[in-house]
């Protein structure tokens, strides 16, 4: 039986209040589950050392050296090692004569790419192995005594060069060849955007001249058989160069007046022809009294200096700001041109251009080359409105690409010899003119040029190119192509004056709007010799190419004169249901159709003919004035529309398709 004491030191369910207030306060922590380990003799025996002490440092990773047996291999990882090791040595053959071509067999896999590699890295020509062991010697004596000086059309040096020190990298090459390490260094440059109070009128520019008057010789540098004959000797050729133009906000409490045009020239070289970049002019220059600029002359280079890749190229980027800038003018033979697009941004920033990211010593070391593929360009968040007094951008073999929204009080110039050019946004100027020889000329999707007096477009053997939802217009639209170059697409040439089109051998098709004519714009003996501004003209020519016009829409009131005209091709011309006036179609077969009309819409067959061999088709299309649709009142700069006694009729419209070898077509809209 249970035993009890006869006076309990606590009642029933009782506490121990001081018992309790121990535990509570934690002043007995749980017990530990191991003792602590004794003090070594090591340890006892060490002299206390600050904790930078490489011996401290020493001894605290021997004791921690345990924590390294995590990375040791799994027994699996050993298990499946020697098994791989027991494979090995069962198909490794035992004779001496198979093991004999086993090993003679692998030697000549490794020969053969041995051999591949050098002949990826050696050079072409026999005579370029001189750029592995002596191309600093090369340049130093081709550059011996050769110095730039300033273009005096250019102005007076108002600030030299300041180049800062140069950042290069490897890229991931044997050392003993000439562009094993490239380098870059940077310089930069401040211009006025207002110089004075009337630069928007006036002549005064910001410009930059890269290699201004001079030619690229070849395209291809280093490849002997585009090269042209004597290639071995000192040309003065254009240096390779990429122009970006962007745009920044004004600083706080800035007037317009007061804003600047940013300039940063990058150098990009080969490390042995650091002598290319030493015997460069890069200043900046002063023009009169409102025009500033920087302009970089190259040494002249020889076959030598110019291997299979440049030894020396520029980036520049012009950040201009958000105000009005009096004119910019950019001369750069051998350069691309990036104007506002998205591509410019983001070279700008620092993450776009193949030389602008330097590889970390991790990416040297794992042999990763810096990036040189195109890279995709972002969305931009905002299409930017920029004004200029005038802008001109010149290049030979460079392309040209424009975005945003452009306002030029003067003239607005974009021509390139062996490039494309390529709008993306709006041009708006008093004239504009958009030229190239052999490149192709596009205007993209939303693109709109705009020229008051004179629009131009050409391109003497390329492609002019309007895309779907662009517009081209002015009171002169010229569009020009030469060779097999044709004009295609389904943007929108507007006539509201004189459009001419003409072509040699390749295709013109064209979608064209009619409008009233713009009269602010017409000159006083044109405007005469178009029936006081109320008729409007449009010739399309072609040689041997097809023509295909398409009257997209006709403006009710206005009088057209078209002439589509093709020796050996066939003529195609759609009205629109507004138009009135004579109607002929002449060639090897001619046709004349219209649709169902409504009523007051009348068709008068004028007969058939034939002259020369060819037929000819006549009639006349008119309106009922009661059933004439009606037309919108006028603006001041738009003739008034017609009087009541008066009918398009009176102003001498008509319609003219002439084929002398195919069929001429013209149909009429209902």
């Amino acid at each position: 039986m249970p035993v009890y004491d006869e006076e309990p030191l606590l009642e029933a369910h009782g506490r121990d209040g001081v018992y309790a207030m121990d535990v509570d306060d934690g002043d007995h922590p749980p017990p530990r589950r191991y003792l602590y380990a004794p003090i070594s003799y090591d340890q006892a025996m060490r002299p206390q050392r600050p904790w930078w002490h490489p011996l401290e440092w020493y001894n605290t990773v021997r004791e921690h050296a345990h924590v390294f047996d995590v990375l040791r291999p799994s027994e699996g990882v050993k298990s499946g090692w020697q098994r791989t090791q027991r494979i090995l040595m069962a198909a490794w053959p035992q004779n001496r004569m198979h093991q004999t071509i086993v090993i003679v067999f692998g030697l000549w896999l490794l020969v053969s790419y041995a051999s591949f590699t050098v002949e990826e890295t050696l050079p072409i020509e026999a005579m370029d192995d001189r750029l592995f062991n002596g191309y600093y010697e090369i340049v130093h004596e081709e550059l011996e005594g050769v110095y730039m000086h300033p273009d005096p059309q250019a102005g007076h040096v108002a600030m030299n060069t300041s180049w800062g020190s140069p950042q290069c990298y490897s890229r991931g090459k044997p050392l003993r060849m000439y562009d094993a390490v490239e380098c870059r260094n940077t310089v930069s440059f401040t211009l006025e955007a207002l110089p004075a109070a009337n630069s928007m009128i006036s002549s005064d520019t910001s410009f930059l001249y890269i290699d201004r008057g001079r030619s690229s010789l070849h395209t291809n540098p280093g490849v002997p058989d585009l090269m042209p004959e004597g290639d071995s000797l000192p040309h003065e050729n254009a240096v390779p160069a990429n122009v970006y133009i962007v745009t920044h906000d004004l600083p706080p409490n800035t007037s317009e007046d007061k804003a600047l045009i940013h300039v940063n020239v990058t150098a990009s070289y080969y490390s042995p022809a650091r002598l290319l970049l030493e015997r460069s002019l890069v200043v900046k220059m002063q023009r009169g009294h409102g025009s500033q600029g920087v302009q970089i002359i190259t040494p002249p280079m020889s076959k030598h200096a110019h291997p299979h890749e440049v030894p020396l190229e520029f980036d520049v980027v012009v950040s201009v700001p958000k105000s009005t800038i009096a004119g910019l003018e950019i001369e750069a033979p051998n350069a691309n041109v990036h104007v506002f697009t998205d591509y410019a941004v983001k070279c700008a920033m620092g993450k776009g251009h193949a030389l602008d990211r330097i590889p970390s010593l991790i990416d040297q070391l794992l042999g990763k080359k810096p990036e040189k593929t195109e890279h995709n360009r972002p969305v931009k968040t905002e299409s930017l409105e920029h004004h200029f007094g005038h802008v001109a951008i010149k290049t030979e073999v460079g392309s040209i690409e424009v975005a945003d929204t452009i306002h030029a009080n003067g003239m607005i110039l974009l021509a390139t010899a062996d490039g494309k050019i390529n709008v993306e946004g709006r041009l708006n100027a008093s004239t504009i003119k958009l030229t190239t020889d052999v490149g192709l000329l596009t205007l993209t999707s939303g693109a709109q040029v705009q020229g008051g007096t004179d629009t131009l477009l050409s391109s003497k053997a390329g492609v002019i190119s309007l895309e779907h939802n662009t517009h081209v217009s002015g009171a002169k639209t010229i569009g020009r192509t030469g060779g097999t170059g044709s004009i295609v697409g389904s943007g929108t040439w507007h006539a509201n004056f004189t459009l001419d089109l003409a072509t040699e051998a390749g295709l013109l098709n064209a979608s064209v709007a009619v409008h009233r004519p713009v009269l602010e714009f017409v000159p006083y003996n044109d405007f005469l010799a178009t029936a006081k501004g109320r008729r409007v003209t449009g010739t399309y020519t072609s040689v041997n190419g097809t023509v295909y016009v398409e009257y997209v829409e006709h403006q009710s009131g206005v009088a057209l004169d078209s002439r589509a005209t093709s020796k050996r091709g066939g003529v195609s011309v759609l009205h629109a249901s507004t138009y009135e006036g004579p109607v002929t179609a002449q060639g090897a077969q001619a046709a004349i159709e219209h649709g169902a009309f409504a009523q007051g819409h009348h068709f008068d067959a004028k007969g058939e003919a034939s002259a020369d061999g060819r037929q000819v088709r006549n009639a006349t299309v008119y309106w009922d004035a009661a059933q004439r649709p009606q037309v919108a009142p006028s603006l001041p700069k738009y003739p008034p529309p017609l009087e009541a006694d008066q009918s398009v009729l009176s102003f001498q419209p008509q319609s003219l398709a002439t084929s002398l070898e195919k069929k001429a077509y013209v149909y009429l809209s209902a």
